[in-house]
């Protein structure tokens, strides 16, 4: 019987790692404070064979939305990352543009032998979605990411909304499983003493801003002034007509 390909899934709290997981899964599991290990899935891909997964949702590493303290929730993910059975994949999952949340772990990436691709959520307002990994995808291809995969799994009980989310997340959902067939290796232990550097050098909650914070900053600024100016457009149209 073929062993499942295993895959770690880890980034902050409110990321959509356990929404990217239930996508890929089919599996429905509620958000919680700790990891959750997914039953394996088999998924026939459009090359004709068989992909089987395992997914290990790991804990969300940020202290303000976690029950747990945030030493707690790094010393739990170090255990899983370095756990005996190895990992074939390690995907890492931010909500853009918040890109400083990526910065806080380019020393595990750094110092990773586990494959590592970044999937970015809450792309369903770019057309295409991959337009950010073309914009974007320079910032951390130099640390070693093997890709940057653009995605969206948002769900709404509107039915407007839903409409044009659930073709979308079908479609961030076959992205993320073919770059599992792309990336997946045999399982390989990270080693100890290397999950000992990351958690030394680990800050879950730096105080002082990083350049990449700031510049997540401006552009969040940036794009909240556009809108103010596109709102003023479309008010200033309608009062003449």
């Amino acid at each position: 019987m073929t062993k499942p390909i295993r895959i770690l899934v880890f980034g902050l709290a409110g990321s959509g790692k356990t929404s990217l997981c239930n996508t890929l899964s089919r599996q429905a599991v509620e958000f919680s404070s700790s990891y959750h290990i997914y039953e394996p899935f088999e998924e026939d891909m459009r090359l004709g064979y068989e992909l089987k997964v395992q997914l290990i949702d790991a804990v969300g590493l940020d202290k303000a939305s976690n029950e747990g303290s945030p030493e707690g929730d790094f010393k739990q993910f170090i255990e899983l990352l370095t756990d005996s059975e190895g990992y074939s994949l390690l995907i890492h999952v931010f909500r853009i543009p918040r890109i400083a949340q990526v910065e806080q772990y380019f020393e595990l990436v750094a110092n990773s032998p586990i494959p590592i691709v970044l999937v970015a959520t809450g792309c369903e307002a770019i057309e295409p979605m991959s337009q950010w990994k073309t914009d974007n995808f320079h910032i951390f291809k130099k640390f070693g990411y093997k890709d940057l995969v653009c995605t969206c799994f948002a769900k709404s009980e509107r039915s407007d909304l839903e409409s044009l989310y659930a073709p979308l997340r079908a479609e961030s959902r076959w992205a993320v499983l073919e770059a599992i067939s792309i990336y997946a290796k045999e399982p390989i232990l990270f080693p100890p003493e290397k999950g000992s550097i990351v958690a030394k050098k680990q800050d879950i909650s730096p105080e002082s801003p990083t350049l990449l914070q700031l510049l997540s900053t401006i552009f969040q600024m940036v794009q909240q002034w556009l809108i103010q100016q596109l709102h003023q457009l479309f008010t200033n149209k309608k009062e003449k007509k």
